[in-house]
């Protein structure tokens, strides 16, 4: 670990960083910078468990809820399958789930959604998580976890609304999916699988899974528990283009295209589009992907400066304190670089 001035930030600015956290109760649990390669940063905020750490049996105080970052884990871990050719991008989800076949609500457009579809949300299928809350009965989220034992083939029974890599739709069953079809295609199991091939050699050794899905799947789209530290270590992964301590865990062109805007979206304060499973942004004029989870956790990675900043947070109630962290680092962070 190194030190904040070492890597060229200045410690009055994230001092202040920090006093503003504490002071003002912003709901910020955890923070984690590193830069050049080098952490500088790694304080916890929070001092007690939270309602979802005892959902998931969770007794740790320094592993957090990282609910979608949980997506971005995952979506690396389908990158190092298509790097060991156990299926494409390309590769049409129907033909690889053959098991389902014949679906529900049967289009001809459900035939050509590919594994790259899903990883760029846009898949097609009906499917609405974000316009109206968790536990609003017309969640399609919520929808599937009420009424649904296998999560994979409620999702691919859904009618289809438009065609395949037209419309974004944000979908937690989507990533689910990649991660059951990462267990298919290599007969491992997706625990044993994941942590083989990223968390051991990221020397993530401290995590926690939540409870398997109905089926017995486990939830690669919202279901890890992690600390920041090693949360940060995705970061640098993607900084360091799929390199760990000299070792490639997963490919240079996967990093690119994942962390590239392969969807444009609407512009919001800083958003502007999404790559596989990660949102990509303008932070006050620095092109930055995150990793994003609810309630305020991120991962940043802002390549031009060699940084990557981690929060956790659990502003659960309120969507405007969702973008807190990025509000900080731009007020914060950016500001204490010194190049």
């Amino acid at each position: 670990m190194s030190n904040l001035a070492a890597e060229g930030l200045q410690r009055s600015s994230i001092t202040e960083l920090m006093t503003s956290i504490i002071d003002e109760d912003l709901g910020i649990d955890g923070v984690a910078i590193a830069r050049n390669g080098r952490l500088v940063l790694d304080e916890l905020v929070r001092t007690e468990l939270a309602a979802n750490d005892a959902d998931a049996g969770n007794s740790d105080i320094d592993l957090h809820a990282v609910y979608s970052i949980t997506k971005s884990f995952n979506a690396t871990v389908v990158g190092i399958a298509v790097d060991q050719s156990l299926f494409s991008t390309d590769d049409e989800i129907l033909s690889l789930f053959s098991q389902y076949d014949p679906v529900d609500n049967f289009d001809t457009r459900k035939q050509t959604i590919t594994v790259k579809n899903f990883l760029t949300m846009r898949h097609g299928l009906h499917w609405d998580e974000l316009t109206l809350p968790y536990g609003d009965p017309n969640n399609s989220l919520s929808i599937a976890v009420e009424n649904c034992t296998d999560y994979v083939e409620c999702l691919l029974y859904l009618p289809m609304i438009a065609d395949p890599d037209t419309t974004f739709s944000y979908s937690t069953h989507v990533s689910l999916a990649l991660g059951a079809l990462v267990e298919q295609e290599n007969e491992t199991d997706y625990q044993t699988y994941t942590n083989q091939n990223l968390l051991e050699p990221l020397q993530i050794t401290n995590y926690l899974w939540n409870e398997l899905t109905p089926a017995g799947r486990t939830p690669a789209g919202s279901g890890l528990f992690l600390t920041t530290r090693d949360m940060t270590k995705l970061g640098q992964l993607y900084l360091d283009s799929g390199m760990w301590n000299g070792t490639r865990l997963v490919s240079e062109s996967w990093i690119s295209a994942s962390s590239s805007q392969q969807v444009s979206l609407p512009s919001g304060q800083y958003l502007d589009g999404y790559g596989y499973q990660l949102w990509t942004y303008d932070l006050a004029g620095l092109e930055a992907f995150a990793a994003v989870g609810f309630g305020g956790q991120y991962v940043i990675v802002i390549s031009e400066k060699n940084l990557v900043v981690t929060f956790t947070s659990n502003n659960y109630a309120s969507e405007d304190a969702i973008s807190l962290p990025l509000n900080l680092l731009v007020e914060y962070i950016v500001p204490a670089l010194d190049s």
